[in-house]
């Protein structure tokens, strides 16, 4: 239990909540002042303390925070419990997944791509409380998401950009193969940089109606600039395309109120609708 996301703050405190007769099972790797009896310094000798939280929790306990922790618990029982701030979050998590999913361009083409189960009817049970989302040009392209992070914070939003801590569930959803992401070592430090696209190679969609079989000149277009080579046995036409390296994060929480979701709906139309650059 990390106890900035269950209440906010403090930052660096949290729990891990272990059955005493099950406590054996865990191994500890690496050991400091606190959890043992006896140590040496020579060698990796050391006899671990008898109690399990005094065997697992090294150094000095965080005492100056874990104060705060009081008024905390006290927060989430005057608010109803966590069950109260569970339907209040969901409530919130499901207007705002409605009215982004339905704002559209001039022209018809949806102005946000939105990831997770926000549309399972099991949502309550399975998606929390963040919407994780693409802003997308009239031409379905992604728009910048650094650029909407400032933009955002210039307006009062406070947004989170990037692979948000989840790099699996991130690049998953954006379809971006492991080889790719290695490709990056030593171009990309991390979600603060302004690394924001790769280009990979993905296989030409070919519009509705359009025979499968490619012409000549079609395969002289786009071999020009792939690695596919004419006459490759699987007769599969690629392209070179910018894939984004991450998303937008909106999270939600029991201070969130339907004004703060309704004035994102509206940052988000009147900012970003017909708009290219």
């Amino acid at each position: 239990m990390w106890c900035a996301k269950c209440l906010s703050y403090p930052q660096g405190l949290g729990a891990l909540i272990v059955r005493v007769d099950a406590a054996e099972i865990l191994r500890k790797t690496f050991w400091g002042g606190g959890a043992v009896s006896l140590a040496t310094s020579s060698d990796d000798f050391h006899v671990l303390k008898c109690r399990p939280a005094d065997k697992l929790e090294d150094g000095t306990v965080n005492f100056l925070d874990i104060i705060a922790l009081k008024h905390g618990f006290a927060m989430i029982e005057r608010l109803g419990g966590i069950r109260a701030i569970q339907s209040h979050v969901h409530a919130l998590t499901d207007y705002l997944y409605n009215q982004l999913s339905n704002l559209r361009h001039s022209n018809g083409k949806p102005m946000l791509r939105i990831f997770g189960k926000h549309h399972y009817p099991t949502a309550k049970d399975v998606q929390g409380g963040i919407l994780n989302f693409e802003v997308l040009r009239p031409n379905g392209s992604v728009f910048s998401y650094k650029t909407f992070e400032r933009e955002a914070a210039d307006a009062g939003f406070h947004v989170r950009t990037g692979a948000e801590c989840n790099p699996g569930a991130c690049y998953s959803y954006l379809g971006i193969e492991e080889h790719e992401i290695k490709s990056l070592a030593g171009k990309k430090e991390g979600c603060h940089d302004d690394v924001e696209f790769i280009t990979v190679e993905r296989s030409k969609t070919l519009p509705a109606g359009k025979p499968a079989a490619l012409s000549s000149f079609d395969m002289l277009q786009l071999t020009s600039s792939t690695a596919v080579g004419l006459g490759h046995p699987a007769e599969v036409a690629s392209q070179w395309i910018e894939v984004p390296l991450g998303s937008i994060r909106a999270s939600l929480g029991y201070m969130s109120t339907w004004e703060d979701a309704y004035a994102l709906v509206k940052f988000i139309d009147s900012n970003y609708k017909d708009r290219s650059k």
